[in-house]
């Protein structure tokens, strides 16, 4: 940032064979969708944050993500499946590992650190 301050840097026409595009981002895209990897779920977390944001559907309500990280142990469940839920947080299998959600938020509800609903 020093140097663009100082008007100090250079630039560069953009190669259009190297380009890439994005759709138009819209809510649904923010939809975790269990059945595929953690990593690709991590991945679309962070480039999703603040808007569309991430969320799952329980029992047809939105459920909204806030933080998460991988667990990379290996559990025999179905892609979506509750695997815990306790102090560490809500431990989720993915398609090949699982997710654990440390903050989330229900509609109508500030976010909340998901402790918070073991009281």
């Amino acid at each position: 940032m020093k140097d663009v301050l100082a008007d100090n840097f250079r630039l560069e026409t953009q190669d259009e064979v190297l380009a890439t595009y994005c759709s138009k981002i819209k809510k649904v895209d923010g939809e975790i969708n269990f059945k595929e990897s953690s990593e690709v779920i991590l991945r679309k977390f962070n480039a999703y944050k603040g808007w569309p944001g991430s969320y799952f559907l329980h029992k047809e309500i939105m459920v909204k993500v806030h933080a998460m990280h991988i667990d990379n142990s290996n559990y025999d469940a179905e892609p979506g499946s509750i695997l815990n839920f306790d102090k560490l947080g809500i431990l989720v299998k993915t398609y090949n590992s699982a997710i654990v959600i440390t903050y989330l938020q229900f509609p109508h509800k500030t976010f909340r650190y998901y402790k918070r609903l073991l009281t």
